[in-house]
């Protein structure tokens, strides 16, 4: 069956500008891949099929796969049935981008099973349909980018850091709507005018430090839930050179140079739900197959 490894992902920096007249912010923020995936199988088959399995999700991850293949057979108006099986790896409202990688996977596949022959941006169009990070696993194909936008427009970039990600899940679920909605109560650091570029520029390369950049996010959430700050703390204190939450949340993730480095922070930090060490970018669907 054709399937897709479909990548996790990391913010390093995210800021928040003011609100769109449809309700979302106008965000700045560069992504990278890492090397932990989801698998997106699809075929054509009798009639149109879902199914999931490993890690829990709530019924709406699924339905992003659903709604990738309802917007692309729209788009190009055609309605084969396929059946589409997602081997869930990422977890669920992490800030990880799963949802968002697997509908891509979605797209991609169904665009080579179909023979349609849409390019990278057409392909991405489509992607901004489904759901504002998607074009990021359509477009990156060396899984770094600045994201702007909604996070929908994609400027492909050198990836920021190269090397090693340990990344920490306590179980929390946080939507991003929640954290969005509490953003605005707040109103902390919601700025006109976004610097994030300008910082990304200086922080090349990387051995200059990632100090300067920041998410916008992590004060209110690790407020309202302390285990997250926590963790955050004893990446650094395994020595992770940059540590942060990535999106909205509730991952929280450290940045090292070495694998071994990486390694030897999984064994000694508390345990937590989820805890792996991950290479750093890892390209988009770079392993496509047939079984």
């Amino acid at each position: 069956m054709p399937h897709l490894f479909a990548p996790a992902k990391i913010n390093i920096g995210l800021e928040i500008g003011d609100s769109l007249p449809d309700g979302y912010h106008y965000i700045e923020t560069f992504m990278q891949t890492v090397d932990y995936y989801d698998v997106v199988k699809i075929e054509e088959s009798d009639e149109l099929s879902f199914n999931c399995t490993g890690y829990d999700f709530p019924s709406d991850e699924l339905n992003l796969c659903q709604k990738a293949y309802e917007v692309f057979a729209s788009g190009i108006g055609r309605r084969t049935a396929v059946s589409i099986e997602l081997i869930k790896r990422i977890p669920v409202g992490a800030g990880l981008g799963g949802g968002s990688s697997d509908a891509a996977a979605v797209i991609r596949l169904l665009n080579s099973i179909w023979a349609t022959g849409l390019n990278d941006d057409e392909l991405s169009s489509i992607g901004a349909e489904v759901g504002a990070d998607v074009p990021f696993f359509l477009t990156a194909a060396e899984g770094a980018a600045v994201c702007s936008g909604k996070g929908e427009r994609v400027l492909p970039a050198r990836p920021l850091w190269e090397g090693w990600a340990v990344i920490v899940f306590t179980g929390l679920v946080i939507s991003t709507g929640w954290a969005y909605k509490i953003f605005d109560q707040n109103l902390i650091n919601n700025k006109k005018v976004l610097n994030l570029r300008s910082l990304i520029s200086e922080c090349f390369p990387a051995q200059k430090g990632l100090s300067g950049l920041r998410n916008d996010f992590s004060d209110l959430v690790f407020q309202k839930y302390p285990i997250l700050n926590e963790a955050a703390l004893s990446l650094k204190e395994q020595g992770a050179s940059f540590s942060s939450l990535s999106g909205s949340g509730s991952a929280v993730y450290g940045l090292f140079r070495t694998e071994d480095e990486a390694v030897k922070a999984v064994v000694r930090l508390p345990s937590y739900h989820f805890k792996i060490a991950v290479r750093t970018p890892a390209p988009n669907y770079h392993r496509f197959a047939s079984d």
